[in-house]
């Protein structure tokens, strides 16, 4: 598949993901995340948004989990502040 398809499909997967966050439903962000997984690649923006549905649920191994995918994924870490 070409770079920009790839690119484009994991933007469509990370808006549905931003509103389930954004509308609170925690679940909802997991199952779409299960989902995107069986075809796309997650990239740091996917991460975020599955981390925060995890810690609002307080689901401490899970997020143990996907921090672990993280790494393993290769994505760089991005910290605000100086």
């Amino acid at each position: 598949m070409a770079p920009g398809i790839v690119q484009s499909d994991t933007f469509a997967w990370n808006w549905r993901l931003a509103r389930a966050v954004k509308a609170g439903q925690n679940e909802k962000t997991i199952e779409l995340f299960q989902e995107m997984q069986q075809g796309m690649i997650p990239d740091t923006f996917t991460f975020v948004c599955v981390l925060t549905s995890y810690a609002c649920i307080k689901a401490l191994e899970a997020g143990r989990n996907i921090h672990t995918k993280v790494l393993q994924s290769g994505c760089e870490s991005t910290v605000c502040g100086q």
